[in-house]
């Protein structure tokens, strides 16, 4: 066994400080330095540690005990009493150590001094009972709205390929520290969940109407010579665990249905037609379509073939779940409901429009989107629209249909630099389904565009760590001085080019998009989904104008 041994200054010091009250001193300035830790028993590394073996861990000064208490993560779990002597902590475990075990004791950034000044970073040793000690270490970032978080606690559980209890005891246990990073050492091979809990109230389990959770993207394996990664990025979000139902089914007229749901819907699932079915007795209403509601996912409508007044219909729906995952409850998989006889005789509404009315400083590179109120003729709008120039030209383009309500206006060229342009729509030629125009007679809306001059751009390259894993890299470019957000899908991780951008200060993202929605998907706990790989630049990116920033390399994924 490693013997353990301190200087005599430290020693001296120790035994004259334990003599102590703990108190805070009085006068001279404020204690900023965060403390840190001396020395511990048994050290580190150690190996055949006896199994009587009590902890001692020694502070550089005198702690809140509290915070300390509530901050010392011992795996595997074990049971022990905590008493103190001025600065220095002993821990006695409950019953004996297990034979040929490998302990790791960390203490996390929770841990404070009498003046809330915190550890930097998790302090965490190991030893043994047995000969060898533990080789493997996952580390990464957190982030909780975009910036990375300290103080989050990191929990890391055995995998087995089923789901996960995250208020079970975790197998290993540590906590963020500056800057969101975290790192176990020290851990058994195997499969590993890495989960990350903001515990608001320290009472290690999971509150999930108030305590923002990271799901991992993916088993993390350590081998046999394959015992280090890197790299694991975990993203913080208040989840809703809560199934999602139908509050409400309302026919607008003889082709139209509404739903209405209590929670955010996931956009692909609402919108997938084979996840509903229209019935009656002896036959069925085929749906003709399905579109959102301006603004809002809780809401859907489907457009269906004519219904007949008075009948007994029947709307069964599978497949379909909230943004958190949540499948909707089984009492609301199957409604019924008395068709309309009401034609639709209400005017659309344009309820939307991209770019706004007045816009300034809009991108050379962007689209012209029309949200209706309902669906509409496609001829009958795209006759109806114009986007023109200064001088009166049409500027030439083509129209793609997203949904029946919602369609986006492509121009062939980049809008031209420093112009005001205007888009106008014609309510009296706009119709919807039934001839209905638009309520409104001729629109007519103007934005600017961006003075070339003051733009600049940006490269680099994006690339995979696990080249076997599927999907669509986006990146996300978001402005740290104002609310300007670029995003661009990517085919394939290489080379990319950011053009046409406002100059200022940067934070770019990536992530892996497995199901192509183009939103980042941050995973369930149940059944277990994993989140979308992602990663982010770890420096601001200035952009100059009439200038090309390169070099903005990313890597994704975890890395060995």
């Amino acid at each position: 066994m490693t013997a353990f041994r301190l200087s005599p200054f430290i020693l001296l010091s120790l035994l004259y400080l334990s003599c102590a009250r703990q108190e805070l001193p009085s006068g001279g300035p404020e204690d900023t330095t965060p403390p840190q830790i001396l020395d511990h028993l048994p050290r580190s590394l150690a190996t055949r540690v006896p199994l009587e073996s009590k902890l001692k861990i020694f502070f550089s000064e005198q702690m809140d005990r509290k915070s300390v208490e509530e901050s010392i993560f011992i795996s595997p779990p074990l049971s022990y009493k905590a008493t103190w002597r001025g600065q220095i902590l002993n821990l006695s475990p409950s019953i004996p150590l297990d034979l040929r075990c490998t302990y790791v004791v960390t203490l996390g950034t929770g841990c404070r001094d009498l003046h809330h000044n915190p550890l930097l970073q998790a302090y965490t040793f190991a030893f043994s009972t047995g000969d060898s000690i533990d080789r493997g270490s996952i580390g990464g970032i957190t982030f909780f709205q975009g910036k990375p978080v300290e103080g989050a606690s990191i929990w890391a559980y055995h995998s087995n390929g089923d789901s996960i209890h995250l208020n079970a005891t975790p197998d290993y246990v540590t906590q963020s520290g500056m800057g969101g990073h975290f790192r176990f050492d020290y851990l058994t091979s195997g499969n590993y969940l890495v989960f990350a809990l903001l515990d608001k109230n320290r009472d290690g389990e999971w509150d999930p109407l108030a305590e923002p959770l990271a799901v991992p993207p993916g088993v993390v394996t350590l081998a046999s010579g394959k015992n280090s990664v890197k790299g694991l990025y975990l993203c913080l979000a208040l989840r809703d665990t809560t199934r999602p139902n139908l509050i409400a089914l309302q026919p607008m007229d003889y082709e139209k249905l509404r739903l209405a749901f209590d929670h955010q819907m996931d956009s692909l699932q609402i919108f997938t037609p084979s996840h509903y079915f229209l019935g009656f007795a002896g036959g069925s209403l085929p749906i003709k379509g399905i579109y959102p509601d301006y603004g809002r996912m809780d809401r859907v409508y489907l457009w269906t073939d004519r219904q007949e007044g008075g009948r007994e219909y029947i709307l069964r729906m599978k497949k379909i779940g909230d943004r958190w995952g949540n499948s909707l409850s089984p009492s609301s998989a199957e409604v019924s409901f008395s068709g309309s006889s009401l034609p639709d005789t209400v005017h659309p509404d344009l309820m939307g429009i991209y770019p706004p009315d007045e816009a300034k400083a809009t991108s050379l590179g962007a689209n012209v989107e029309l949200f209706f109120s309902e669906p509409m003729r496609r001829s009958s709008v795209e006759e109806a629209f114009g986007l023109l120039v200064p001088e009166g030209d049409t500027i030439s383009g083509a129209f793609n249909w997203s949904f029946p309500n919602l369609c986006c206006y492509i121009p062939e060229e980049r809008l031209p630099g420093s112009s005001s342009l205007q888009i106008i729509l014609e309510g009296d030629r706009a119709k919807d389904l039934a001839g209905n125009r638009l309520s409104d007679s001729t629109l007519l809306f103007s934005f600017s565009t961006l003075n070339p001059d003051t733009l600049g751009s940006l490269s680099g390259k994006i690339t995979l760590a696990d080249t076997t894993r599927k999907g669509m890299l986006i990146l996300s470019c978001k402005s740290v001085d104002s609310q300007i957000g670029y995003t661009k899908p990517l085919k394939e991780p290489g080379p990319y080019t950011l053009e046409g951008l406002i100059c200022g200060r940067y934070i770019l993202r990536t992530w892996l998009d497995r199901n192509f929605n183009h939103r980042f998907d941050q995973g369930r706990i149940f059944p277990f989904s994993p989140a979308e790989f992602f990663t982010v630049y770890p420096d601001t990116v200035r952009v100059r104008a009439r200038w090309e920033t390169e070099g903005i390399d990313m890597e994704l994924g975890v890395k060995r």
